[in-house]
């Protein structure tokens, strides 16, 4: 009585698979070619279906019509904004053409970008009767909160998220270069830190700060000069 042996299995790639079940590699590429963009397997008659219809396929002139107008759309969008962009950076440039935006930018930490946010939402500085209202406007100014935690403090100090977001962003950035290059910042966070602020708490302050800044060179028509250190 003889015995049937199994077939030995593969050591390779640590598989248990017989070899015989392997196919050959031509035989891989074939079915890798095969596959469909779902990664399932398409049998070799539907595929050679798929690619003579595929050769034989031509476009039917409505879809032809539906393309150029597509294009059409994209590129008068394009033109759009083209026209959009060339007429804010117009706008920009008029803005920084002045003695005020030089002023501004002696500031440390004022840019272009950021000079050009100030004098557009702030308009005519005038138009502020005290520099509360321009804090006010801005949202630069502290409110208060309850912390409702047992055994905590009875309230917190938070900026205020109302004003104009756009001169906020622009005094929060100039506050944030300023740590580092604005003599006159960089004291006034160490000042608040000293008195126990926390981090955010003293660039709030900052930001206040900076607009003070800002509305002493505007409304005074001078430049940028730092507060002596105090003693």
């Amino acid at each position: 009585m003889t015995t049937e042996r199994a077939p030995v299995p593969s050591r390779s790639c640590g598989s248990l698979r017989p070899r015989s079940r392997w196919p050959a590699s031509g035989s891989r590429r074939s079915a890798d070619a095969n596959r469909g963009p779902g990664h399932r397997a398409v049998g070799t008659t539907k595929a050679a279906q798929i690619h003579g219809v595929a050769k034989d396929t031509i476009a039917p002139p409505e879809l032809a019509a539906q393309i150029g107008f597509e294009m059409e759309l994209r590129i008068a969008q394009h033109d759009l904004l083209e026209q959009q962009i060339a007429q804010a950076e117009a706008q920009v440039a008029g803005l920084l053409d002045g003695e005020l935006a030089r002023r501004l930018q002696t500031i440390p930490g004022v840019g272009p970008a950021i000079c050009a946010t100030l004098i557009a939402e702030i308009g005519d500085i005038h138009r502020f009767n005290d520099f509360d209202q321009l804090v006010a406007y801005a949202g630069v100014h502290p409110a208060e909160k309850s912390s409702g935690q047992k055994g905590g403090p009875e309230t917190s100090w938070h900026m205020a998220k109302t004003g104009n977001a756009y001169v906020r962003a622009a005094l929060y950035r100039m506050s944030v270069v300023g740590l580092q290059h604005n003599p006159t910042i960089a004291a006034h966070y160490a000042r608040k830190r000293a008195e126990g602020k926390t981090k955010m708490n003293a660039l709030g302050h900052c930001m206040k700060k900076s607009l003070a800044i800002v509305w002493g060179i505007w409304r005074g028509g001078h430049d940028f000069t730092p507060e002596p250190p105090i003693a």
